[in-house]
């Protein structure tokens, strides 16, 4: 059979960390999830029609794991862990109220909410380089898929929901924040698209 023209795409954001609750800066950092999270998610997944998902692709920490365990449960397809989608790093920033980097430093916070592409966290990962790596990621697993219309699951943390989202809407890296709400949001991927992700990253399809 030939190769799928175009994926069905269904991204879940993790469920709720601790950190969020507080208002805290989490990037990389590896927490489980709340119980107020977990419930939120179980929510989701209950109110979700039967989107016939053929696998689920997480992200490696905890609140992703355990996220995509519970969409396992509910559709009955494997999760396959990939370290590549994994939240982007923000160094120094991380575990720091928000309200206090506000605070230390207002000028770059507010270009940080406004365009997270256009600030780099001190001894963090790049905008660019987070959104390199999640996208490549991504193409790489799907093009490994060979045949039929396949619908696929993604489970990843805040920053790297708004990544994909941005991507699957056409939208700009200033809808980052407004894109990595809570939730699920479906969209497709073509084949042509995804070869040029692979093109652009260096990678062979």
């Amino acid at each position: 059979m030939p190769k799928p023209t175009t994926f069905k795409l269904l991204v879940l954001r993790a469920g709720r960390s601790a950190w969020e609750a507080d208002g805290r800066i989490v990037g990389s950092s590896d927490l489980p999830m709340t119980e107020d999270g977990r419930d939120e998610i179980t929510r989701e997944i209950d109110e979700m029609p039967d989107d016939g998902l053929s696998v689920i692709l997480a992200a490696p920490d905890e609140a992703s794991q355990q996220t995509a365990r519970l969409l396992r449960n509910s559709s009955g397809v494997k999760v396959r862990t990939l370290g590549g989608l994994g939240e982007i790093d923000l160094g120094l920033w991380e575990g720091v109220l928000g309200t206090d980097l506000e605070e230390r430093f207002p000028k770059n916070y507010k270009q940080w909410l406004a365009d997270p592409s256009s600030v780099k966290a001190p001894e963090g990962e790049s905008y660019s380089d987070a959104q390199d790596r999640v996208l490549s990621e991504l193409a790489r697993a799907l093009d490994k898929i060979k045949s039929g219309a396949p619908s696929i699951g993604v489970v990843v943390r805040p920053v790297a929901a708004g990544i994909l989202r941005c991507f699957l809407e056409h939208q700009p890296t200033s809808k980052l924040w407004e894109l990595s709400r809570p939730g699920v949001t479906r969209g497709e991927i073509s084949r042509e698209a995804l070869l040029g992700v692979l093109e652009r990253s260096g990678a062979k399809a």
